[in-house]
């Protein structure tokens, strides 16, 4: 890439990842680039390459959760100080061990928020409308009509109340639609304020509700939250998006509900493991809408994450630091 005169050439900075060809327009990174030495890895690097890659490196933006920063990664970085994540999952660091090195990580919340909110919305009308079901038959060559099914009148309910649920509701309530959530830290009076109905417990959500929709954490509590007994729960008929975390989910319990009939579908940006296995039975199912984890891959939530990820490189270097995980 092209070299500027850096203010700080003992600052070498490493982007990995950048499988979307987003930092060459970037003006984040054409400013970071004007600071700093600056290199960007478009393909996933992986032994010596990797080695190479990271040998001088003191600071490393990772690109969402694409690369694995464990104890191989951190050995092939001797003089790393700062992992600059974009996003907030960690479920890819190997946090204790990099704390033991004393390399600090900054992440930068809230960047994917709409993007993932419109996913969310998106999924939901491309499933009840048919639009990839539609779009299969014609091009077979089949112009059978879709019979779908208007959000109009429905009703979502919210597994989780952060900020991507937050955002999800009112472009929900636009379509005519009425929400329901739970959380573990939701008060009612908060969810009345949005037009929100907060239920007493997740069971009787799932119970209550047409569409049901993902937005918790990852965490050692939050995996296989949606077992089989809380998937026996779910309304029968209703539709289920997951663009969280897919191992919040018990996928074998979610196709055993949707051959019983169950389920009428489930739209799914996220699975476990990604991608899934060739033949795994959930890929052939005409009732499952899968997309390749694209929630937050917009070129507005990319300069996002990018600008923050500046702000919290050049605020580590001189002394300040911002957004560190656990202070």
């Amino acid at each position: 890439m092209t070299q500027h005169a850096p203010r700080h050439p003992d600052w070498p900075i490493v982007i990995l990842d950048d499988f979307d060809d987003v930092c060459a327009r970037s003006p984040a990174v054409a400013a970071l680039q004007r600071d700093f030495p600056l290199t960007v890895h478009r393909r996933r690097l992986e032994g010596p390459a990797l080695q190479s890659a990271l040998r001088q490196a003191r600071i490393v933006v990772t690109l969402r959760e694409r690369s694995a920063i464990d104890q191989r990664f951190l050995e092939a970085a001797p003089e790393l100080e700062l992992v600059a994540q974009t996003g907030t999952g960690l479920n890819h660091v190997d946090v204790p061990r990099v704390r033991q090195r004393g390399i600090a990580i900054a992440t930068t919340p809230g960047g994917s928020v709409d993007a993932v909110a419109e996913l969310v919305i998106g999924l939901m009308l491309a499933f009840d409308h048919r639009i990839v079901a539609g779009s299969r038959h014609v091009a077979a060559g089949d112009w059978a009509s879709q019979l779908g099914r208007e959000a109009s009148g429905q009703t979502l309910g919210l597994v989780g109340f952060g900020a991507i649920a937050r955002a999800v509701a009112p472009r929900a309530q636009a379509l005519g639609m009425r929400i329901k959530a739970w959380g573990r830290s939701l008060e009612p009076a908060q969810a009345r304020q949005l037009g929100v109905e907060a239920m007493p417990s997740v069971e009787a959500l799932l119970e209550a509700v047409d569409v049901v929709s993902l937005h918790l954490r990852l965490t050692p509590e939050t995996r296989g939250f949606l077992d089989a007994n809380r998937i026996a729960a779910i309304r029968p008929g209703a539709l289920l998006v997951n663009t969280a975390r897919g191992a919040l989910l018990d996928q074998h319990a979610l196709l055993g509900a949707l051959q019983a009939g169950r389920l009428r579908g489930a739209a799914l940006d996220v699975t476990d493991p990604e991608p899934l296995p060739a033949g795994h039975p959930l890929l052939s199912r005409e009732d499952v809408l899968i997309t390749p984890h694209m929630g937050w891959t917009t070129r507005g939530t990319y300069e996002r994450f990018l600008t923050d990820a500046g702000a919290n490189i050049r605020a580590f270097v001189s002394g300040r630091p911002l957004h560190l995980v656990d202070g």
